[in-house]
C-alpha cells in the first residue's frame, strides 16, 4: 500500500510504502521485493542518471511494517505510458492496454 504523506519540516509531498511483513508467502515475497527498491534507491542516490526516477529519501522497520518513503513525483508511470480503458464483460472488468 502506498501513502501520500507530507514532511513536517519542508513540507514536501511524499510517497510512503508499506509493506506488512507478516508470515504469508505473499508478504515475504513483497517485503523482498521492497528490500531490493531500497537497495536500488540507496544506489541510484549516487548515480547522475537518476533525474527522472522518484528518490529514496528514507526507509523505516517495525514489528510489522517496512516502509520505504520516496520523493512523491506527477502521474504514475503506467499513466505515463500506458492508455488504459475499462468495461465490464460478463461481470469482469476488461482492460484494454495501449502505448501513448
Amino acid at each position: 500500500m502506498v501513502w501520500l504523506g507530507q514532511q513536517e519540516v519542508t513540507g514536501r509531498l511524499v510517497a510512503m510504502k508499506q509493506v506488512s511483513k507478516s508470515s504469508s508467502a505473499m508478504s515475504r515475497t513483497a517485503v523482498d521485493s521492497c528490500k531490493r527498491e531500497i537497495h536500488i534507491g540507496t544506489l541510484l542516490l549516487t548515480e547522475h542518471c537518476a533525474e527522472h526516477i522518484a528518490r529514496l529519501l528514507d526507509s523505516r522497520t517495525d514489528r510489522s511494517d517496512l516502509w520505504a518513503i520516496f520523493e512523491a513525483g506527477g502521474d504514475s508511470l503506467s499513466k505515463a505510458v500506458f492508455d488504459m480503458k475499462g468495461e465490464f464483460c460478463k461481470g469482469e472488468r476488461v482492460y484494454r492496454v495501449r502505448t501513448t
